[in-house]
């Protein structure tokens, strides 16, 4: 039997052109998020709508995966395919989806998490062996 987990992701704020949450692992608190601002689930300039969404471990060997492992992609987002959570800094490496990061600061002027190489190999750590994972979205 596959092993599954559950991801909450809290937004806590949202300021200067980004959102900021905290990601859980299996109630762990593991990183720190970034998306994009809510635009009303517009595509490529809003983040997605809160709920609960089926996450499924995806192979591929871009950049934004650290090219090793694949990266969680989000499934049955309204209106929105191909949300992942990746690897990156400020918005401008978002088109939608979910960054992460060990901390949340500032580069060049922006809100962006850092270390996010760290944290997005935390996560794959944090649900090794998993193949499918529940995302559970809220706004504070």
């Amino acid at each position: 039997m596959d092993k599954r987990c559950v991801l909450d992701l809290v937004r806590l704020e949202s300021w200067r052109g980004a959102t900021i949450g905290s990601l859980s692992v299996d109630g762990s608190v593991l990183c720190n998020t970034l998306e994009l601002p809510w635009e009303e689930n517009e595509r490529n300039i809003s983040c997605i709508p809160a709920g609960q969404y089926r996450c499924i471990m995806q192979k591929c060997g871009s950049g934004i995966t650290n090219g090793k492992r694949g990266t969680w992609c989000l499934e049955g987002v309204p209106g929105r395919d191909g949300v992942l959570i990746h690897i990156g800094n400020t918005v401008k490496d978002s088109q939608g989806c979910i960054l992460v990061g060990t901390a949340v600061g500032e580069l060049d002027g922006k809100r962006a998490v850092l270390s996010s190489r760290v944290a997005f190999e935390a996560l794959h750590a944090a649900t090794e062996g998993a193949d499918e994972c529940v995302i559970r979205i809220a706004d504070r």
